[in-house]
């Protein structure tokens, strides 16, 4: 996986989480986020290509094309029913809070 990915990965699961809808966000709005140096058309081909192979685990990702302004990358969690976030275990033993 490359490097662009795996920033990928991580906000689709810290914006996106297990959304019933999903999130979206607009190509430019990603490239600035991302802090790339490379222009946004070649980030936007970047993009493209991830959306195209499906590489992240749990979310179906999309491309939105826009007439009038930026094209959108949407994702969604692929069963976000299916796979509820795990419970915490507490940090505290049997008689700490006596």
């Amino acid at each position: 996986t490359g490097g662009l990915e795996r920033w990928l990965y991580r906000i689709v699961r810290k914006h996106g989480g297990h959304q019933r809808f999903g999130w979206r966000f607009d190509f430019a709005h990603l490239h600035h986020k991302s802090g790339s140096l490379s222009p946004l058309k070649h980030f936007a081909y970047d993009l493209r290509d991830i959306a195209r192979r499906q590489p992240l685990p749990g979310y179906r990702l999309g491309i939105e094309l826009q007439v009038d302004g930026p094209d959108v990358l949407t994702f969604v969690a692929t069963n976000p029913a299916a796979s509820p976030r795990p419970a915490r275990k507490s940090s505290a033993r049997f008689g700490d809070k006596l």
